[in-house]
């Protein structure tokens, strides 16, 4: 039987062996979406030298030594606003009213606001000087052509998912479109007779599916374009005849879920096998979830065939569905962050465990609680949970005190940035705390 890490070695190996088709699109509709290039910033942005504030622009060499010993008084040329145009050749001897975000007229390099300042008025009650009392520094509330924004400066890298910030740069350097990867399609078969939909009462002997819905659910979230099959009854013709059909249409991954342990009505192995997949494992040394199965067919989607317990398929879709997805978008492995376990945990020794657990952040750094009710079947405890605990095959019991590997429990599109630094990234550990 496989170790854990050996299984996600050969997952990531065989998605490198399949690609995705691009598209462009709309960046009101890429957040969420994978990058498939690379962009930069091709013009500067400002685009001119502008006020941070509304105030006066003036010349601060002028005003090095103001002081309310020593005030200053400058005559007011004129105003200028955002969207304005600058005046060619202005007058220099004097200070201009400047609202925030219009540009500096030529020679003026600083704005005083217009609260630091006190205004002399005409008859009529307009500014006609201003007198400031404090010294201006150079660039004093100064915004500069390509500060934030220099021509050549990246915007975002391939592989790397679209945010609402991303949005917001594009948007101002003007590219309107993205090119990014497909959604990938996938597939989702249920197996068992005792399943009835999550919306009918079940009877005797039955229960509600709700695998499907969560798979279907937290996929979509993470922008990938999925369809539940069916429901199949434990019947493996109904299986082999579903299968051979959507095998030769365009999924890339299709899901199953029961019926890929050693009982009698676990027929996903042998049903795949007929119709020639190439079976690259089928059982993997954690818990829960060791039943899992990862194949591929000829020419054909991938298949992850998930146990039938709700908890098995919640771990699948985790560590082994999400590894894969993010190695067929190019991008960077997931990394754990660390943590100190709370109390003494007993495990089997032998099987990597992905423990539903509670992280807090206090003053002895992050600390994790694994919580009761690690069964399987039991999803309450998910309710409470916002990270796992991944213990080592090694070791039947880990002390309390002990430094453990942990992660987010929750999906979110957002976790999908590259996180090659994601260990030294403090704020994760506060947002687990929450």
């Amino acid at each position: 039987m496989l170790k854990y890490n050996e299984a996600l070695k050969i997952i990531r190996d065989t998605a490198r062996t399949c690609s995705l088709k691009t598209e462009r699109i709309s960046i009101l509709k890429a957040v969420g979406r994978i990058c498939a290039e690379d962009l930069k910033s091709e013009i500067t942005v400002p685009p001119y030298n502008n006020s941070a504030v509304d105030g006066f622009a003036v010349h601060s060499e002028l005003l090095s030594k103001a002081s309310p010993q020593n005030p200053m008084r400058f005559k007011v040329l004129g105003l200028i606003a955002a969207g304005d145009v600058p005046p060619k050749n202005p007058e220099q001897d004097g200070a201009w009213q400047i609202m925030t975000g219009a540009p500096y007229p030529e020679g003026f390099d600083a704005s005083v606001k217009i609260e630091d300042t006190f205004l002399v008025r005409n008859d009529k009650g307009q500014v006609t000087e201003i007198q400031i009392n404090t010294a201006v520094m150079p660039r004093q509330n100064w915004r500069g052509a390509g500060e934030d924004f220099s021509i050549g400066t990246p915007v975002i890298q391939k592989h790397n998912m679209v945010t609402p910030e991303h949005i917001l740069a594009l948007s101002s350097l003007g590219l309107s479109e993205i090119s990014v990867y497909r959604r990938p399609k996938v597939g989702l078969i249920s197996t068992g007779r005792e399943l009835v939909p999550m919306d009918q009462k079940p009877a005797d002997g039955q229960i509600r599916n709700s695998t499907a819905p969560y798979l279907v659910a937290t996929l979509e979230s993470l922008g990938i374009d999925i369809t539940h099959l069916g429901t199949i009854l434990d019947v493996p013709e109904e299986f082999h005849a579903l299968m051979k059909k959507v095998i030769i249409e365009d999924y890339d991954i299709l899901l199953t879920t029961g019926a890929v342990s050693m009982g009698q009505f676990d027929f996903v192995a042998e049903g795949i096998k007929k119709l020639n997949a190439e079976i690259f494992f089928h059982k993997v040394a954690i818990r829960p979830g060791k039943p899992l199965l990862f194949a591929r067919f000829k020419e054909g989607p991938i298949l992850f065939g998930l146990p039938g317990n709700p908890v098995s398929g919640v771990v699948a879709l985790r560590f082994f569905i999400d590894p894969f997805l993010r190695e067929l978008y190019g991008m960077s492995p997931e990394l754990p962050l660390r943590a100190r376990l709370a109390s003494k945990t007993n495990k089997p020794e032998g099987l990597s465990c992905f423990f539903k657990s509670h992280v807090t952040m206090g003053s002895g750094g992050v600390i994790s609680t694994v919580l009761p009710g690690q069964m399987s079947f039991m999803v309450s405890p998910l309710l409470k949970s916002n990270a796992w605990t991944v213990f080592t095959e090694s070791n039947c019991e880990v002390s309390a005190g002990a430094q453990v590997d942990i992660y987010p429990m929750h999906f979110t599109p957002y976790a999908w940035h590259d996180e090659r630094d994601f260990k030294n990234n403090q704020s994760i550990n506060k947002d687990l705390s929450t």
